[in-house]
């Protein structure tokens, strides 16, 4: 969504390209990389904790 000259313009976005995707629904391993990657996480140096 954005906002020019008093108007609002709202723009569908598709469940594939959605940032916040890994953290809402399960996603194929290469998907999930690649949207991990563009959050700049790197999973090389996560630690995960039971």
């Amino acid at each position: 969504m954005r906002m020019q000259n008093g108007q609002i313009s709202i723009e569908h976005i598709g469940a594939n390209s959605m940032i916040a995707s890994p953290l809402t629904k399960g996603l194929p391993p290469k998907l999930f990389h690649e949207h991990v990657a563009h959050m700049g996480v790197d999973l090389h140096k996560v630690t995960y904790v039971n």
